[in-house]
């Protein structure tokens, strides 16, 4: 029997975590694997925590915890982690966002495929992005040359000024997801970066790290950072598409001015931290 352990982190909207758990439970396990989920409520300032408690307290294999404050994405998966592991040993830990729709069945026959045929560390399905209508995974590699980073570092602080002095950024230019040119999303790919939306991790890669992500991050680069951390202790990321998931990837357009040039600003301050923390890691390299 294999024990599976899933971490899915609220925050908010708790009606797509709802969903979200109940994909999970309505996976075929039969008696080849046992389930258990941490749903993490991030400290939301509405009535998610109540909400997700009363909706989930009769079922064993969920359980709801909360943290004593929001502590980004990175921590509080990593604190829905350490959690797991007061239930169970798991052999595969899926890390999931609250708002991945799962239509397809057997989706941890297809972890243990890819586990007996690649041997990976972290795994990625094929992601669909509903609002920006195209494949996420896998990731354009982020470089790793330190000169580029001091570069992007700058721009990233004269992006900021521009904030705070200009407010030049048309807000509508600003409204659709980011994506890139995805040329490998149909074919299994090894070593690219892979979206962290959803991911899974084989007990092999904690056996090098205690918790699935870098802890200083708030918002930003986990991604790029757990290819940092796979690339040093040579371990395989795999991207293998037969398994797809939709990713809603909700965006808020009505904003008050104020509010968006505050969001603005935070996500610029946000970008910034985790650049450096990036930078000091290549450094260790």
């Amino acid at each position: 029997m294999y024990n599976i352990g899933v971490v899915i982190l609220n925050y908010l909207a708790y009606e797509e975590t709802f969903h979200c758990v109940n994909d999970f439970l309505k996976q075929d396990r039969g008696d080849r694997f046992c389930l258990k989920i941490i749903v993490v409520d991030n400290y939301s300032p509405n009535d998610s925590y109540k909400r997700l408690c009363d909706e989930f307290q009769d079922i064993d294999e969920v359980t709801v915890t909360q943290t004593n404050q929001n502590i980004g994405f990175a921590r509080g998966n990593n604190f829905g982690y350490s959690k797991l592991k007061e239930y169970m040993e798991p052999d595969f830990t899926v890390i999931s966002n609250s708002d991945i729709v799962i239509k397809m069945p057997n989706f941890f026959d297809w972890i243990i495929k890819c586990h007996e045929g690649y041997r990976f560390a972290v795994l990625g399905p094929s992601i669909f992005s509903v609002c920006g209508n195209y494949y996420q995974n896998p990731v354009k590699n982020y470089p790793t040359s330190y000169f580029f980073c001091v570069i992007r570092l700058l721009q990233l602080y004269v992006h900021k000024c521009q904030y705070l002095l200009l407010k030049t950024v048309n807000k509508r230019q600003e409204t659709y997801i980011s994506q890139w040119d995805n040329v490998y999303y149909q074919e299994v790919q090894r070593n690219l970066t892979l979206h962290g939306s959803l991911l899974i991790f084989s007990k092999g890669y904690f056996t090098f790290y205690q918790e699935p992500f870098h802890e200083q991050t708030f918002l930003y680069m986990e991604e790029d950072l757990l290819k940092l951390r796979c690339d040093r202790k040579k371990l395989l990321m795999l991207y293998e598409p037969s398994f797809e998931v939709l990713h809603l990837q909700s965006v808020s357009f009505n904003q008050s001015q104020a509010n968006y040039w505050a969001k603005k600003y935070e996500k610029i301050n946000r970008c910034i931290q985790s650049h450096k923390i990036y930078m000091k890691e290549l450094i260790k390299q």
